[in-house]
């Protein structure tokens, strides 16, 4: 046999494929060890709890600072911006705003535009089988509020 580069690149693509089916089945594997382990089924369900968190706050927080956009811009009816609002009203007037739905539909392009969420969406989409319920609208409404004060205030 001769060592000719079609046949190192066959012992490569070998060893790299062992390397990636190696990969899944550990991950398998630890999931099929939690299932007997509660302290590892117990972790694995909070960090999944955790990355759903953190993904609905970041959501909450992009709809947050398109208000607050929307709010300096005048744009949202029924209320004019005033820079002169505490801390407090601040938070107030974002969960106001929020509870309204004051800005309900956003357009980032000429066909990329999303619509705010509904509780029921939130729930659905950050779905998790550990924790509270609610986690995904009191996690899309803290980065909502958090990132409205931030912009505003």
């Amino acid at each position: 046999m001769e060592n000719k580069p079609s046949n190192w690149i066959l012992v490569i693509l070998c060893v790299i494929g062992i390397l990636t089916i190696g990969g899944w089945v550990w991950n398998i594997g630890e999931t099929v060890v939690a299932k007997f382990d509660s302290n590892l089924d117990f972790e694995l369900r909070q960090e999944e709890f955790i990355e759903q968190s953190k993904s609905a706050y970041s959501y909450g927080r992009f709809w947050g600072k398109e208000t607050a956009q929307q709010y300096e811009l005048d744009s949202i009816e029924n209320h004019n911006f005033n820079d002169n609002l505490s801390h407090s009203e601040v938070i107030s007037l974002a969960k106001q705003l929020y509870e309204e739905r004051a800005v309900d539909f956003f357009c980032w392009g000429a066909d990329d535009c999303a619509e705010l969420p509904t509780y029921e969406e939130l729930r659905r989409k950050y779905k998790v089988d550990f924790g509270s319920p609610n986690m995904p609208t009191n996690a899309f409404e803290s980065g909502y509020v958090d990132a409205f004060l931030e912009y505003i205030w």
